[in-house]
């Protein structure tokens, strides 16, 4: 799913995540006019998934997003259905017509919300895809992975539509202490639930997962979640606080 699928008029989330402490803001989705829509485009990329989303404000000021170490979600509904869009960018934009607003942003795909269990693990491996109906095998980027799912990043051309059934083989390491890690070969299967634009020459698909080596993958997210976590924490132990527009 899409930033751009929100309805205008409903309502975002917007949640915004520092030193392990966390702040919300609900916020009505934006309309701006077609003009205002190219100009945005010129700046962030014509390819770029984005929502226009009412300014936050604070004691009259409009609160700004862009101060390091703040990692920022918008969480909105598809269809009566709840989304989460992860680190994105959160720009604070003054339209010629439309007035203030914030844009958020992203080259990500959204992936429907779900609890504590389904935690996904940025990657960043290439691996080999293989469409299973015609046999053939793709150079293939794996974005993320989760316990139900997997995002790929692949050529344009890549042939596999919605539905299609494909082969996903990569390897890693698990952390399993300080000391110690294991080189694992995953080998899993799933099919295509969604694709996305990322550039001229790529694009994301999303897939859910149907088989594989379950117990593995999950001390592998696990391990991605604890070193995401102590990274996290390192990084901000000595960041600032929210800047606000003076």
């Amino acid at each position: 799913m899409q930033l751009l699928q929100l309805e205008k008029g409903s309502t975002a989330t917007i949640y915004a995540e520092q030193g392990g402490k966390s702040i919300k803001f609900k916020q009505r989705i934006k309309r701006i006019t077609k003009e205002e829509e190219a100009l945005l485009r010129e700046k962030i990329g014509k390819m770029a998934d984005f929502c226009v989303i009412e300014p936050v404000m604070v004691k009259g000021r409009m609160v700004s997003f862009a101060v390091p170490g703040i990692v920022c979600s918008v969480l909105g509904i598809i269809d009566s259905r709840p989304y989460r869009w992860s680190n994105i960018n959160l720009a604070r934009v003054s339209f010629p017509q439309s007035g203030n607003a914030l844009v958020a942003y992203t080259a990500g795909m959204g992936a429907k919300y779900e609890r504590r269990g389904s935690y996904r693990a940025v990657v960043g491996i290439n691996g080999t895809t293989r469409i299973v109906k015609e046999g053939s095998k793709h150079s293939t980027l794996i974005k993320d992975v989760s316990m139900n799912g997997i995002g790929l990043v692949v050529p344009k051309d890549f042939s596999a539509k919605i539905g299609d059934n494909i082969n996903i083989q990569y390897s890693d390491t698990i952390s399993l202490d300080k000391l110690d890690s294991q080189y694992v070969k995953f080998d899993l299967d799933a099919f295509i639930v969604r694709e996305q634009p990322l550039d001229a020459n790529r694009k994301i698909i999303g897939c859910r997962l149907t088989a594989g080596d379950r117990n593995m993958l999950s001390r592998y997210i696990s391990s991605k979640q604890k070193k995401s976590l102590q990274y996290r924490s390192a990084r901000n132990s000595d960041k600032t606080t929210f800047v606000e527009r003076k």
